[in-house]
């Protein structure tokens, strides 16, 4: 078997991989947020003006969040092609989980 099939056979059927990428993505994301807080304290103390990592820990963040959705999805059995059609919208995603989870918005609000 070559190695991109593999890949798609254990990506189908294995939440653990996209949980364990969204741990990966919020690790780094957490590295991120630390420089961000030095520079903001450079800031303060200089007139140094650091380039902002702010859309940086953003990205990173929405891709942790993006990887721990579909990991819900695979887990939900649902198809490895439906989940990765869904590509990078969260809001659909974020949706299709609650609606696989049957969770409604009047469910939701009162688990609150």
């Amino acid at each position: 078997m070559d190695p991109i099939t593999n890949l798609y056979d254990i990506a189908s059927h294995s939440p653990r991989i996209w949980c364990s990428k969204s741990c990966q993505f919020e690790r780094a994301a957490s590295l991120v947020l630390l420089q961000i807080d030095k520079d903001e304290e450079d800031r303060r103390r200089v007139d140094q003006k650091p380039i902002s990592l702010d859309s940086v820990y953003l990205y990173i963040m929405s891709v942790a969040i993006e990887n721990l959705l579909k990991g819900i999805l695979i887990v939900r059995k649902e198809s490895f092609e439906k989940v990765v059609s869904f590509d990078h919208s969260l809001v659909e995603l974020y949706n299709e989980c609650n609606r696989s989870c049957g969770l409604t918005a009047k469910k939701r609000r009162a688990e609150c």
